[in-house]
């Protein structure tokens, strides 16, 4: 009876053994997760199950050098870092809150080394007492485990992931896509479809707690959050500047009554780093609606403008895009600010009304 039990197992192993091989060898080839470097891919475009896994995985899979690192939500996903000076590695991801970015930073790290320049593109929803609780090194210990990166290769919902992929991700018309350097791709949109996306994300953004008067709670521990990532990285340049937001949603932000917690929280970041680049308010490129994918999203090939802002330069198409602010013209900056938030009443700006459905995505 032992004698039949024994080969029927070895029978059904030996069955078995050139699935799991055909298994393994998609998943490796197609890599979803981005935990493999295999030397020719089968995805153009991803599907992303887990993003900030895939970034955390491409930092220990690929043999690639990196000078700097960018840190910032779903709005930095899109950003083009090949418009910046150096290798820069695009850290960024939806919902990012300051108090992952010491975390983080330790697995860039010790996959990388020590950056010679930090990107922190922080949002103003950011400011707001933070309700995720991301764990950095549970991320970085998987991505270093030879048990998970095994199942990874066995998986099959990594196998489906890398068929969706293949299949739908290329002309993907109802979801984000990334690309195999890990930027955002919005789908494809008819004009009618982007101006309705961009009505939704304002009712969104007054329903939520990021700007609503009902919902805001300041983040009592934000200085400290970041004058960890100062104190941590002490010999590095960091590159501070406010993520950019459509001038209608600035006007929301401002007429929800947040516009004294906008001021105490770009004060903040002047106090801890010295200065930053305020990318928010009346500026020019914020009153263009073609240059938003929605309310706070702009399109990637617009990343040129702040590049060029960040580097201490002017756009030429806009101007008044990226004021750069210090403890000397801080006061003089928040009384430009304020009087633009004066005149809204004037000009009849105001919160868009509720829509029924929600917004997609996040912050």
């Amino acid at each position: 009876m032992q004698r039949h039990a024994r080969r029927f197992l070895l029978a059904f192993a030996l069955a078995a053994l050139p699935i799991l091989a055909c298994v393994a060898g998609f998943n490796w080839l197609a890599d979803p997760t981005w935990a493999f470097e295999p030397p020719v891919t089968l995805s153009s475009r991803y599907i992303l199950r887990d993003e900030r896994q895939n970034r955390v995985n491409r930092l220990f899979a690929r043999n690639e050098t990196f000078d700097g690192v960018l840190l910032g939500s779903s709005r930095m996903t899109y950003f083009d870092v090949g418009t910046l000076p150096g290798r820069v590695y695009n850290f960024s991801a939806s919902r990012m809150f300051p108090y992952e970015y010491v975390g983080h930073l330790a697995t860039f790290v010790a996959a990388k080394g020590r950056p010679g320049r930090l990107y922190l593109a922080i949002d103003f929803f950011g400011s707001s007492t933070p309700d995720t609780q991301i764990d950095a090194a549970r991320l970085r210990t998987d991505a270093q485990s030879w048990r998970t990166r095994a199942s990874l290769l066995l998986s099959l919902d990594v196998l489906f992931n890398g068929l969706e992929n293949i299949v739908l991700a290329p002309g993907a018309a109802h979801t984000w896509t990334y690309d195999r350097m890990g930027r955002r791709h919005p789908p494809a949109a008819t004009p009618q479809a982007l101006a309705q996306q961009f009505e939704e994300g304002l009712a969104h953004a007054r329903r939520s707690r990021f700007y609503g008067s009902e919902t805001y709670r300041y983040n009592a521990k934000l200085g400290e959050e970041l004058a960890a990532v100062r104190a941590g990285f002490p010999d590095a340049e960091i590159v501070v500047f406010t993520s950019p937001i459509s001038i209608e949603l600035f006007a929301l932000l401002v007429t929800e009554g947040r516009f004294d917690d906008y001021a105490r929280w770009l004060t903040e970041l002047v106090t801890v780093f010295g200065n930053c680049v305020d990318f928010m308010g009346d500026t020019g490129f914020a009153r263009r609606r073609e240059n938003w994918i929605d309310t706070n999203h702009f399109w990637p090939s617009l990343s040129r403008h702040l590049a060029t802002a960040l580097a201490g330069g002017s756009s030429a198409a806009f101007p008044d895009f990226g004021q750069r602010v210090d403890a000397a013209n801080l006061a003089q900056h928040l009384a430009r600010q304020r009087r633009f938030a004066e005149r809204l009443p004037a000009e009849g700006a105001a919160a868009a009304p509720l829509a029924p459905a929600p917004r997609k995505g996040g912050p």
